[in-house]
């Protein structure tokens, strides 16, 4: 387990920008970017890297005007239900990030994988930022070199 642990310390997030998407984070390989309609009519992008120990997925959907904050409460609180749904997992615990008009991070959890979302709105847009491992590697990555590289792109 400690040459696991080595590893995954060894990640080489590398600074990616997507126009697209609206975004500029560090990643640990590079994306595939996709997109995609929400509900078949908000402009969706999904960024996507997978690591042989990590897999990030980051999301932006685009509304046709700014949400407030309790419109942004109910699509970041529903987002995160959904997104456990979604990939089976349980919701382990929840809170607010200081991000944005509203956002919460969560953490969601299954057997074999441990899954640290943040999900914040930005005026018009909702922002996903999702970092995926299993249970046993996911303390030895630095979610900061992810979390914390993301700004906004306009």
């Amino acid at each position: 387990m400690e040459a696991q642990q080595t590893a995954v310390k060894a990640i080489a997030w590398t600074p990616f920008t997507s126009t697209n998407a609206q975004m500029r984070l560090n990643l640990p390989a590079v994306p595939t970017e996709t997109e995609g309609k929400m509900n078949g009519k908000y402009p969706m992008w999904t960024l996507t890297a997978k690591h042989p120990q990590v897999q990030v997925v980051a999301v932006s959907i685009t509304y046709p005007t700014i949400l407030n904050r309790k419109q942004a409460q109910t699509v970041v609180d529903s987002t995160l239900e959904q997104l456990s749904k979604s990939n089976s997992l349980t919701i382990k615990s929840m809170g607010e990030v200081n991000e944005g008009t509203y956002g919460r991070r969560g953490v969601l959890q299954s057997n074999d994988t441990l899954m640290k979302a943040r999900v914040f709105v930005l005026g018009d847009t909702l922002y996903q930022l999702i970092l995926s491992s299993s249970p046993e590697n996911i303390g030895a990555i630095s979610e900061n070199e992810f979390f914390g590289s993301f700004s906004r792109v306009r």
